[in-house]
């Protein structure tokens, strides 16, 4: 592949939320992998909120996936300086896979596949997401099993950190984004329709669709981006509601084991 052939979708980086020096250092990072790994590379793909419109400039991380013949360390060591590179104007991730990996994981991995195909942009090479199959009894076991660990780890968390306010009140930020990623998932398995694109959209989808707290939602999606500081007492109340809330959820998702 040509010098001239790097970007497959140029136009889609033009009009994505990227800053002008995350676009730069995703140019620089895939003509460096094209020269590093050669003909073992397959694909450079952005994903994750840097392909979608609720990525945040300077708190999102930029999420490239490089999708090789074989994942060996000589390919790694070989990864190692374009990425660097790119991490000097950006806070560029990578992770390497091989189709094979890709291939065979959507059973074990559906939600976290599935999140990437339904928000990425081919940057370099072949488009190797769009065409991965995903089944629907898969990703509800997989949103299931998301829901619950939430719900136990919260317990847990309590149980080891109820006299540190501050850490409950980190560990509720932190479970709320992946909350809202099986809530997206699961509006997908009920309606069909995608609901990853917008952390405040899936939120108001949720109040409505689910019947779930509009008010709470609102009050932990501010905890989680760091708009709100809460009291110790305001902290016990959010993380106790916010239990109860994934409870729910949890409900819900057990209800749809039942119409399978």
């Amino acid at each position: 592949m040509s010098q001239a052939d790097v970007f497959t979708s140029e136009e889609g980086l033009a009009k994505g939320p990227l800053e002008d020096s995350a676009r730069a250092a995703l140019r620089g990072l895939c003509a460096d992998l094209s020269g590093a790994l050669g003909g073992s590379l397959r694909a450079i793909v952005l994903h994750g909120s840097a392909a979608r419109e609720d990525y945040i400039p300077g708190r999102s991380d930029v999420n490239v996936l490089v999708v090789v013949d074989e994942v060996t360390l000589d390919a790694c060591d070989s990864a190692l300086a374009p990425w660097r590179v790119a991490q000097r104007d950006a806070p560029v991730v990578i992770e390497l896979m091989t189709t094979r990996d890709l291939e065979r994981s959507t059973d074990v991995f559906p939600l976290r596949f599935l999140n990437m195909q339904r928000g990425h942009s081919t940057l370099w090479g072949e488009d190797v997401l769009s065409e991965l199959d995903i089944r629907w009894d898969h990703l509800r076991l997989r949103v299931e099993q998301l829901i619950k660990e939430l719900l136990f780890e919260l317990r847990e968390t309590y149980m080891r950190h109820a006299s540190r306010p501050e850490l409950l009140g980190g560990a509720l930020s932190r479970a709320y984004g992946s909350y809202l990623l099986g809530v997206g998932a699961l509006l997908y398995l009920r309606d069909g329709e995608w609901w990853l694109s917008g952390k405040e959209k899936i939120a108001e989808v949720a109040a409505r669709e689910l019947e779930l707290d509009a008010k709470l939602l609102g009050k932990l999606l501010e905890l989680h981006r760091g708009d709100l500081d809460p009291s110790p007492g305001q902290v016990r109340s959010l993380y106790e509601s916010f239990m109860a809330l994934v409870e729910l959820t949890a409900d819900a998702v057990d209800r749809l084991e039942e119409q399978e």
